[in-house]
């Protein structure tokens, strides 16, 4: 029969536990130091992954940086800005022929041929006149993009006289609407 009661006996409680390992009633007042322990642990290690962290993404910032400067290497002053600028200018202009081809499917129209597109890009007019040839420019775009042109006319209210590029943007919301 005492076995049958042990049996059946519920299984001893925390305290039960820290009491049969000798821990008495210490045993409650050390478990929240241990807690405070492996919170400070914890914090600890959290602070030296993210300073590993910090020194991972500052190294990777500066082989990035390495990399950019790399092709630059050597040069001078001058040629450094020609070279950072040919290379805009290509991003520029691949993200320029997107755009109005983008532009072109949206309204429905036919997208420029690749030599209307070239000419837009390069500005291939003969033209040696930076001015001269961001006119063409823009007049390539305004060609491939707003192929419906209506004059417009000055709102009826205005006092005033538009400058030019005020009218070009009147025009081109003529063009989009």
């Amino acid at each position: 029969p005492a076995v049958a009661v042990a049996a059946s006996a519920p299984p001893p409680s925390g305290e039960a536990v820290a009491k049969s390992a000798g821990g008495g009633r210490g045993s409650k007042r050390g478990a929240p130091a241990e807690s405070a322990a492996a919170k400070k642990q914890r914090t600890k290690e959290l602070r030296e992954q993210q300073q590993r962290d910090d020194e991972a993404r500052q190294a990777e910032e500066d082989r990035l940086l390495k990399d950019r400067a790399a092709p630059f290497v050597g040069l001078s002053l001058e040629e450094m800005r020609e070279k950072r600028l040919a290379q805009v200018l290509g991003e520029m202009g691949g993200r320029l022929r997107e755009i109005v081809t983008r532009t072109a499917a949206a309204v429905g129209a036919e997208p420029p041929s690749e030599e209307s597109l070239d000419a837009l890009i390069e500005g291939n007019s003969g033209n040696d006149c930076a001015e001269s040839r961001r006119s063409d420019q823009r007049e390539a775009y305004l060609r491939a993009i707003h192929t419906k042109r209506e004059a417009v006319s000055m709102p009826e209210g205005l006092q005033a006289e538009l400058m030019p590029h005020q009218v070009d943007g009147l025009e081109w919301l003529g063009s989009v609407y």
